[in-house]
């Protein structure tokens, strides 16, 4: 078992198989198309050497917000983005920092906006995360519990998107947008599960 605390002054560190880790993604696991433009945009002139590797390219040059898409495609993507923006960084830190703008662009939609309006602040937004993440992907499952009033326990269930990284940062990002900065107790059972205790202040 892997166990860190991260924080947001701290780099995270170490680099990984990338293709390893694509390897393991299931043709099943999807994620609605509204996550990717962002990360095109990011890639710039990269994006056509990039777009022969992926398993569904989008028809047309273009990504639907709701249709849904390739998990691994993302995973590639993300790559990519994390490292031509980020080349200095080790390869956890740049995908991490790639995943903290998730929850504005979810915000952005016409659906998060609605479940936004429902949210009184970090708790909340926690505790809802695994819905939201019910309604954006297939594939892998994660549960929330209200340890205290500024604690949520999150535990992934065979979730493939980089949980040593990419889902930390994505974590960070929900809570900053309520202005508020995380701290996250990550417990790496194995690849794929996890559990994050992430308090706020």
């Amino acid at each position: 078992m892997e166990t860190f605390v991260v924080r947001g002054g701290q780099s995270l560190q170490n680099d990984f198989d990338a293709e390893e880790r694509f390897a393991k993604f299931p043709d099943s696991f999807t994620l609605k198309g509204l996550f990717f433009p962002r990360l095109v945009l990011m890639l710039g002139d990269g994006w056509p050497k990039l777009e022969p590797t992926l398993l569904a390219p989008p028809r047309f040059g273009k990504y639907f917000p709701f249709s849904d898409y390739p998990q691994v495609d993302y995973s590639r993507l993300t790559y990519a983005v994390a490292k031509k923006c980020f080349p200095r960084l080790p390869l956890r830190e740049a995908a991490r920092r790639v995943a903290r703008r998730d929850f504005e662009v979810f915000a952005d939609s016409r659906v998060g906006g609605v479940m936004l309006s429902m949210l009184g602040g970090v708790d909340s937004a926690l505790m809802k995360f695994p819905q939201m993440m019910g309604i954006v992907l297939s594939g892998g499952s994660c549960k929330g519990t209200r340890l205290d009033e500024k604690t949520v326990r999150l535990e992934w269930d065979n979730f493939l998107g980089w949980l040593d990284c990419y889902s930390i940062g994505m974590i960070e990002g929900i809570v900053s947008h309520f202005g508020a900065a995380a701290t996250i107790e990550v417990r790496m059972q194995k690849y794929g599960y996890a559990t994050y205790d992430v308090r706020w202040s």
